[in-house]
């Protein structure tokens, strides 16, 4: 009988602290289909600045195609 108090002690005490946490949410993650980009760092590279600048080259990319299209609308 002397095993049921500790026991049950133990069982109490094994779910204390177990509180789970959410991840930070990434402010800025860019595109989904650059992430990859970020991989670069596992041979030297900032990935993160790599995949910025992609996004960048996509962005100003898509800008410009949208301006010739209006173009081409007129």
């Amino acid at each position: 009988m002397r095993f049921l108090p500790v026991s049950l002690l133990c069982v109490t005490l094994c779910g204390c602290g177990s509180e789970k946490t959410q991840p930070p949410a990434a402010t800025n993650t860019g595109r989904p289909d650059t992430k990859a980009v970020e991989a670069a760092r596992a041979v030297g590279y900032d990935g993160k600045q790599m995949r910025k600048s992609v996004d960048k080259a996509l962005d100003g990319t898509e800008q410009r195609n949208k301006e010739l299209q209006d173009a081409l609308k007129q």
